[in-house]
């Protein structure tokens, strides 16, 4: 009976042996690359994290692009409405073709001083300017609504009439606020 658990044992020690042999395989040469697959693993979730995340930046990228060019446009249509002193000279020349469009007469245009310059931080400037004209009350009337329609932020702040010769020929003296722009708009 001795002999028969020898045999036996013979059998049962060739896989034994295959066993821990595989065992021993798999935890010193597949457990390093079995470490390895799951840092790539988890790099790989990472990646398509970024992924995703970047999928949503771009898909924001065309909202982006349109906020920006409205923007642009209300930017220009803002440095129109309120351009920098160098184009003060082509205000006045707008200013003399409404005057001969209505009927209008220049009698006198001159800047008025400011008492002090206060430095502020917005982005325009007020100038001020007395207008002196000689007009009936329906040129007027269509002198300054043709003014306050021009493209540029322009004011009229106060309206004297004085009797001239007729009622077509009035003394009107404006006070008109033009604001200018004092820097480029960024």
């Amino acid at each position: 009976m001795v002999a028969i658990k020898k045999e036996n044992l013979r059998f049962f020690l060739l896989p034994l042996i295959l066993l821990i042999l595989i065992i021993s395989t798999f935890f010193l040469l597949l457990q390093p690359i079995r470490k390895q697959l799951e840092e790539s693993r988890k790099m790989l979730l990472k990646e398509k994290a970024e992924l995703s995340e970047m999928k949503k930046e771009i898909s924001g990228y065309q909202q982006v692009k349109e906020e920006l060019a409205r923007l642009k446009v209300r930017a220009n249509f803002y440095e129109n409405y309120l351009p920098a002193e160098e184009r003060l000279p082509s205000f006045f020349s707008k200013l003399t073709k409404i005057a001969d469009e209505t009927g209008v007469k220049y009698s006198s245009l001159k800047p008025l001083k400011e008492k002090e310059k206060v430095i502020s931080p917005t982005l325009y400037e007020e100038r001020k300017f007395e207008l002196r004209l000689i007009a009936g009350f329906h040129q007027l009337g269509h002198f300054i609504n043709s003014l306050e329609r021009m493209n540029r932020f322009v004011e009229v702040k106060e309206l004297r009439i004085n009797r001239g010769k007729d009622i077509f020929n009035e003394n009107v003296r404006l006070l008109i606020f033009l604001y200018l722009l004092k820097g480029p708009l960024k």
